[in-house]
C-alpha cells in the first residue's frame, strides 16, 4: 500500500525533530509493514477498517 508507505515515511521523518522521544523508526517500520488486511483485522492495534482510515488521517494531520 503506497499510502502506508508515505505515512512510514513521514513517521520516520518525525523521528528527527527537536524533542521527539521515543522509537519513532520502529514505529515508521511498523507502519511501512502494515497491511489492509492485517489493519482490517486489527492486528494495527484497531478494532475496524473504519477506525483505521480515521486513525490514519488523524496520524497524516499530526505529522504534516
Amino acid at each position: 500500500m503506497a499510502a502506508m508507505q508515505g505515512l512510514g515515511n513521514r513517521v520516520a521523518d518525525s523521528a528527527s525533530r527537536v524533542g521527539t522521544t521515543g522509537d519513532w523508526s520502529a514505529q515508521a517500520e511498523h507502519v511501512r509493514n502494515m497491511t489492509y488486511r492485517r489493519l482490517a483485522a486489527g492486528q494495527g492495534g484497531l478494532r475496524n477498517a473504519g477506525e483505521g482510515g480515521r486513525r490514519l488521517r488523524q496520524l497524516r494531520d499530526e505529522l504534516t
